[in-house]
């Protein structure tokens, strides 16, 4: 009887492994599309290095926030 419940949790904690993996996956190949349009919203040029850096470092801030 033990067993069976140990092979449940073991059985949810992979499929919980398996649901984390393909959320990081999409969060992941929607990074760089989304960084380009906040740089079309925000109007910053390629050559504006301070407000790119300025733009990135709001980027990590809302992620750590």
């Amino acid at each position: 009887m033990g067993d069976k419940i140990t092979e449940q949790r073991e059985g949810k904690q992979d499929n919980l492994w398996i649901l984390v993996a393909i959320l990081s996956t999409m969060f992941w190949g929607s990074a760089a599309p989304t960084i380009k349009l906040g740089y079309i919203y925000f109007n910053l040029e390629p050559t504006d290095v301070y407000s790119i850096l300025v733009f990135a470092g709001l980027r990590f801030l809302a992620a750590a926030g």
